[in-house]
C-alpha cells in the first residue's frame, strides 16, 4: 500500500507540473501530502503523513504556511485547515 500512494502522488505531480525532490523517495509515502506554491514550479514538501494531527501541525507551524496546500490521496481531494485540527475537504483531485 506504501508504493501505491508514492505512485499516486508523483503522478500528480507530474500531471500538475509540481516539483517533486529527491527527498521524497527516501521514506514510505503515506496518504496526506503537501505542495508549496511559493515557488515556481511549485514543489512537493518530501515528507508525507499518516496522521491529520500531525499534518495541521506542520501546517501551522510552518513560515511558509499560506503557500501550502494538503492533499488526501485516498480521499483524492484537498484539504483545508478550519482550526485545530478540524479539516474540510476541498476540491477533488
Amino acid at each position: 500500500m506504501v508504493q501505491k500512494y508514492t505512485k499516486i502522488i508523483e503522478q500528480f505531480c507530474q500531471a500538475k507540473s509540481v516539483q517533486i525532490p529527491s527527498g521524497f523517495y527516501r521514506r514510505a509515502a503515506s496518504q496526506f501530502a503537501v505542495i508549496n506554491f511559493k515557488t515556481s514550479p511549485p514543489k512537493l514538501v518530501a515528507k508525507t503523513w499518516f496522521k491529520k494531527e500531525d499534518l495541521a501541525y506542520y501546517l501551522t507551524h510552518s513560515e511558509e504556511s499560506e503557500f501550502l496546500k494538503a492533499y488526501d490521496f485516498k480521499e483524492q481531494c484537498e484539504l483545508v485547515l478550519l482550526e485545530g485540527t478540524r479539516f474540510q475537504r476541498g476540491n477533488v483531485l
